[in-house]
């Protein structure tokens, strides 16, 4: 909610806002059967400020441009975030 937020506040000075998920990293926290390693995420994420634009400002992104639409409930309690 904060980043649409900032987006609303920051539109008229032209300021972008985004909110970005790296993707399922080999991490701590995503475990080795992840699907990118974390110099993949990195190089990938980089790339997410060079394509924002007013049509995506606002909204979370993933590590590679996509709108990021959040799994459900349920389907966190029966799959591992991709």
């Amino acid at each position: 909610m904060i980043t649409k937020s900032l987006h609303e506040e920051l539109k008229h000075k032209g300021i972008l806002v985004t909110a970005l998920h790296p993707g399922w990293a080999r991490t701590g926290i995503g475990g080795p059967e992840a699907t990118l390693s974390p110099e993949e995420s990195i190089k990938a994420c980089m790339s997410v400020p060079l394509n924002l634009s007013t049509e995506n400002s606002g909204s979370l992104l993933s590590y590679n441009c996509l709108l990021y639409t959040s799994p459900s409930p349920r389907d966190l309690s029966t799959s591992r975030m991709p």
